[in-house]
């Protein structure tokens, strides 16, 4: 699906503002999303179910609460629940044949936070096979299209998420992001992915991959729309950012793109005079996570799906089962001193950080997956193992357990988007929405909803 035909949906505040001033619905706003999945998915495949009378009943009851003199701060905003997450009363079987026909009675957290706060859930979206990959391409509901380019994947595992958000079907959605789930498709389709803080975003009613990694979060177009929607999730609201000046850690780029070079170049440059560069901080904990990260929820991917897979091996896709057979073979020593190397990586990483520090680094080396290859291109004509470059940047945030922010920080020739990662402390998803806001203004990127700090 070319670009060009993504729908424009509104910002959660422009929503916000045209119904308390009685120019708009949250009924129009779904049927507004109804009309763009009818339009555009069969050619994307970012839903697995849409449940259109649901959705317009749900609606309906909000502009009817509304009325009441309810508060709905997400009154009519359309979301789109990635389906390792449970939607009470409805099918959720994270993208796969051997949870088929699982009904869970009741909503997951963040999906009972959103519809509290008025949000409408529209359907299901599309993943790779129990988020255990990075493509989507999933050999039992098709695979998810980037709607930025024929034959280019939209990464994974939330990539029905983050082509749906991107195609403007529905105008935020939720995904999760073990290591790398959020951030990783955020970046290929040009959207913005938050991976929380470390349990500050609920699991519950979260279908699991590896217990001690897995988040959830918010992906949406902008950066507005993606504090918003954290609020809501993790039930508490985002201070506005701290006063003093941010400390900028940069880190050593070898064996990336041209385009991934120049682009993270000029984001630094672009911040010079606003921020305190510091480019002598300790970041070897950086590619030092990725061989942890990758024992860790292969073993534990493993020990859960342990059952299933002796028993039902055929019903997993092949790439899929042979990963979980991959992680059979980790020693239980193995996995343990993973586990004393992520404490000592978090340490690192904690005290390079430090309570001002940011480490900016690209989501990936490369601009673009094509899919159903197994190799990108990441230096000039030096093609890589796809896998283990898309794990080269997004494995420290995940075993380290700090917030990661995806905003797009400029494009690659063919005007592709390239993915800027932002990590920092915990609890300073704050700061790296501010930082975030700075890069998309100073690459002129289109965030016109964003003018306003958090509070």
């Amino acid at each position: 699906m070319p670009e060009d035909k993504a729908v424009t949906q509104p910002s959660v505040r422009e929503l916000r503002r045209g119904i308390r001033a009685g120019e708009t619905s949250a009924l129009e706003s779904v049927e507004r999303s109804l009309a763009a999945i009818d339009a555009l998915d069969a050619g994307l495949h970012s839903f697995i179910w849409v449940d259109r009378d649901a959705a317009r009943a749900e609606a309906r009851r909000v502009d009817a609460e509304l009325a009441a003199g309810r508060d709905l701060p997400l009154a009519g905003v359309t979301v789109g629940v990635k389906d390792n997450i449970d939607v009470g009363g409805r099918v959720t079987q994270a993208g796969s044949r051997v949870l088929a026909g699982r009904v869970p009675t009741e909503d997951a957290t963040v999906v009972a936070r959103l519809r509290a706060a008025g949000a409408v859930v529209v359907g299901s979206t599309n993943m790779h096979e129990f988020a255990l990959g990075g493509t989507s391409e999933n050999p039992h509901f098709g695979t998810v299209n980037n709607p930025l380019g024929a034959g280019l994947s939209p990464g994974g595992s939330s990539g029905g998420s983050a082509a749906a958000v991107a195609a403007g079907l529905t105008m935020v959605a939720l995904g999760t992001d073990t290591c790398g789930s959020i951030r990783m498709p955020a970046s290929l389709t040009g959207t913005v992915g938050m991976r929380p803080t470390a349990w500050t975003v609920p699991l519950h009613g979260v279908v699991p991959l590896a217990l001690s990694m897995d988040t959830a979060g918010p992906m949406t177009r902008t950066i507005g729309d993606n504090v918003e929607i954290l609020q809501v999730l993790s039930g508490r609201t985002l201070r506005r950012p701290r006063a003093a000046r941010v400390r900028l850690l940069t880190h050593r780029l070898d064996d990336v793109a041209n385009a991934v070079r120049e682009t993270m170049a000029e984001v630094v440059d672009n911040l010079r005079g606003r921020v305190r560069l510091d480019r002598d901080a300790d970041t070897g904990w950086v590619p030092e996570s990725v061989d942890v990260a990758v024992t860790t929820f292969l073993r534990e991917a493993a020990d859960l799906h342990e059952v299933w897979l002796r028993e039902r091996p055929d019903e997993y896709g092949a790439d899929v089962r042979g990963s979980l057979e991959q992680g059979t073979l980790i020693s239980r020593d193995d996995y343990l001193n993973a586990a004393a190397r992520r404490f000592e990586l978090a340490h690192r990483a904690r005290r390079g950080l430090g309570p001002d520090g940011i480490l900016v680094l690209p989501v990936f080396p490369f601009t673009r997956v094509t899919q159903y290859t197994d190799t990108v291109e990441t230096a000039p004509g030096s093609f890589e193992d796809r896998d283990a470059a898309m794990l080269r940047y997004i494995s420290a945030a995940a075993v380290t357990g700090l917030p990661a922010l995806s905003v797009p920080g400029g494009h690659d020739p063919d005007g592709l988007p390239i993915g800027v990662q932002l990590i920092g402390a915990p609890g300073t998803e704050a700061e790296l929405y501010g930082l975030a806001r700075l890069i998309v203004a100073g690459n002129a990127l289109d965030d016109a909803h964003d003018g306003e700090d958090v509070s």
